[in-house]
């Protein structure tokens, strides 16, 4: 389940959402774990993997999502002895900038478990591999395929570990010990993060940078409009979500900049919505009916996406594409 270069966050996320079963156990971000989260923060995501593997559509997920990359990593930590299926309770992950690199931003992600931070430094021992160190921490480097060399696992204790990329450790490691400032300082995206943690057993928070490619990856039908540019420059953040009941129901919300934009942007997405239900309306027709099921509504400065799924309809939905 963890994949340190997230392309496809955004389906991925939908499809835990569509996959978490009514009912489901849910788990929180704790608190001392948001502090860990660097203040420049522009994403942060949360999957309770327990209720996630409760449902019955959990190895179609697993299909979906694992490509050969992922298998790699997941083969990487049970050498490090987590068995990401046993011992991973939740998964987080955020994006943040690199201050050396102006305009890069990487994903970096703690999980809470069950681990034995003992056999990886055995493990490494054993294969004479060398083990990297920053502010003191232990942290172990993926050196398999090429172009994921950068990717390492730390444990932060023996029920919490981290993993990304290098410069995101060391961010995150210097925001642990009070080098840097953490989430809790970053008041626009922190207080989305309290109005869905704890509500949901998964959801995602985009700050204003992030917000468009947001939009862009669940409605991709809206970018090719000419309001579009416009309205997006004057985001101000967005939530995904789930909400049980009798249904699944998944909820998507944007801030815009006024009501104006936020009812041009309700136009829009119902116009590209349309669009895009027909384009797959013969090649896939699980989404297509998804689509066209959705609901979008605008109050003020808010835009609000909802879709409820039928549990017979999930298998259709997640079909590959």
């Amino acid at each position: 389940m963890l994949r340190p270069k997230l392309v496809r966050l955004l389906p991925a996320l939908l499809a835990v959402l569509i996959l978490a079963p009514p009912g489901a156990s849910q788990s929180a971000l704790r608190s001392d774990a948001l502090y860990l989260l660097p203040q420049e923060s522009s994403l942060v995501a949360f999957v309770d993997l327990q209720a996630l593997r409760s449902s019955p559509h959990y190895d179609l997920l697993r299909q979906r999502l694992l490509t050969p990359r992922a298998a790699a990593y997941e083969r990487f930590l049970r050498s490090l002895g987590i068995d990401p299926e046993k011992n991973l309770d939740w998964v987080a992950w955020v994006r943040a900038p690199v201050r050396a690199t102006p305009g890069r931003e990487v994903l970096l992600g703690i999980a809470q478990g069950r681990f034995r931070p003992e056999l990886a430094e055995q493990f490494f021992l054993q294969q004479r591999l060398p083990i990297d160190a920053y502010r003191g921490q232990s942290l172990y480097p993926y050196r398999g395929e090429r172009g994921a060399k950068d990717f390492s696992v730390t444990f932060l204790d023996a029920t919490t570990v981290a993993f990304g990329h290098r410069a995101g450790l060391e961010l995150m490691l210097e925001t642990r010990f009070g080098g840097r400032p953490d989430l809790s300082r970053n008041q626009a995206l922190i207080s989305r993060v309290n109005e869905v943690n704890g509500r949901a057993p998964a959801w995602a928070v985009f700050d204003a940078r992030s917000t468009p490619g947001a939009v862009r990856r669940l409605f991709p039908e809206v970018v090719k409009f000419d309001d579009y540019a416009r309205v997006a420059g004057g985001f101000r953040a967005s939530t995904l979500q789930i909400a049980f009941g009798q249904q699944t129901s998944i909820v998507f919300q944007v801030s815009c900049n006024s009501a104006t934009d936020a009812e041009t942007l309700s136009h829009l997405l119902q116009t590209g919505l349309l669009a895009h239900s027909w384009q797959t309306q013969r090649t896939h027709p699980g989404l297509s009916g998804l689509l066209a099921r959705v609901e979008v509504s605008n109050a003020g400065e808010q835009v609000e996406a909802r879709v409820t799924i039928e549990e017979r309809d999930v298998p259709a939905v997640l079909e590959r594409r």
